[in-house]
């Protein structure tokens, strides 16, 4: 679909925000028994505690109940303003409480969301997998919460080795009464904010604590090996995850790009333009980030294909060199190596 000459595919109309089509990908790969490994997976519903609150006094105990969530989610930094911070935040979080429309949109929330138990479950069975490949995990604390699409402080979502955050309202999918402006969030990336996104998004983050890299290597390269090996973290911890889930793309994207002559059609143009090599900030923001499609190719190519193309390389690097564990791959700064021994071409 993407060569000139070629009758473009149709495209469903059903894209991954929605969940996909009802075609079934055969998408579980190195699925691994995980059935004797224990974990503690522990949920704190914050959002439930805040809107129980009405007045400073009794909030700002509550952020002292939880002072990882204080300290990292709503930024108060240890500093002679941290007094200042801290009462800033406990002005606006009781200010959204006592809102009649933020009291709507907990509501939504709690009607979508119910005890959680699902998206829950998928954390634990993540986190299983995860501890199957690198035993000294130690799980997060999932903390769910509300800001008000960030009017009252925080984020849409934060993730480090401590705890996880999620602002449930971004997560409530398409058909919402309430989203951040399209300024900050246009259509292209707030499509990708769903509940089947929550636990991806969080491992994506994760990744990065056992992703390493050689910081001084700037190629487009570099950074597509790094992506590669981040998707494929994911992809480990939840094995039976689409690829158009874990690519944020719709399932018929996903076979277009996999088809053998599209994909080579695609690779060439990395050659032609020289791109592997580049250290532009401008190309790689073209292939590598959101953006509505990449118009240096064509309307039909997804953004972040050199994503994509990096998670070919990792996989190719893992086939063709069968003495690398996944643990290894992880720790291989050498991303050029990686390239290298991949011997990917486009296939």
């Amino acid at each position: 679909m993407f060569k000139k000459n070629m009758l473009l595919l149709l495209i469903i109309s059903i894209l991954y925000a929605c969940g996909g089509s009802n075609t079934k990908e055969n998408h579980c790969k190195n699925q691994v028994d995980v059935s004797n490994i224990k974990i503690n997976t522990k949920v704190i519903r914050f959002e439930k505690e805040l809107f129980a609150q009405k007045d400073t006094n009794t909030i700002k105990k509550l952020l002292q109940k939880y002072p990882l969530i204080r300290d990292r989610f709503f930024g108060i930094k240890f500093t002679k303003d941290s007094i200042n911070e801290e009462k800033k935040i406990i002005k606006s979080l009781t200010k959204m409480v006592n809102d009649k429309y933020l009291d709507t949109l907990y509501q939504d929330c709690e009607k979508a969301f119910g005890d959680f138990k699902n998206i829950e479950n998928e954390f634990a069975e993540a986190f299983k997998h995860i501890k199957h490949y690198f035993p000294d995990f130690k799980e997060p604390i999932i903390y769910t919460t509300i800001t008000g699409l960030k009017s009252f402080g925080g984020l849409e979502f934060y993730v480090d080795k401590d705890m996880i955050v999620i602002s449930l309202e971004f997560f409530l999918g398409k058909n919402v009464r309430y989203r951040p402006r399209r300024e900050e969030y246009p259509d292209y990336i707030w499509q990708h904010y769903h509940q089947k996104s929550i636990v991806p998004f969080c491992l994506l983050f994760l990744a990065n604590g056992y992703n390493q890299s050689d910081l001084s290597d700037k190629t487009m390269a570099a950074d597509m090996v790094y992506y590669g090996k981040s998707l494929e973290f994911v992809k480990r911890a939840m094995p039976c995850l689409p690829d158009s889930l874990l690519m944020r793309y719709s399932q018929q994207q996903v076979k277009n790009i996999s088809d053998e002559k599209n994909r080579v059609f695609l690779w060439n143009h990395f050659l032609e333009k020289k791109l592997l090599f580049s250290t532009k900030d401008l190309d790689k923001k073209a292939y590598l980030e959101d953006r509505p499609y990449i118009a240096e190719i064509n309307k039909e190519c997804p953004a972040r294909i050199g994503q994509w193309f990096g998670w070919r390389i990792i996989q190719n690097y893992l086939q063709k060199n069968k003495d690398v564990s996944f643990q290894k791959l992880m720790k291989t700064q050498n991303a050029q190596l990686i390239f290298e021994k991949a011997g990917y071409n486009g296939q």
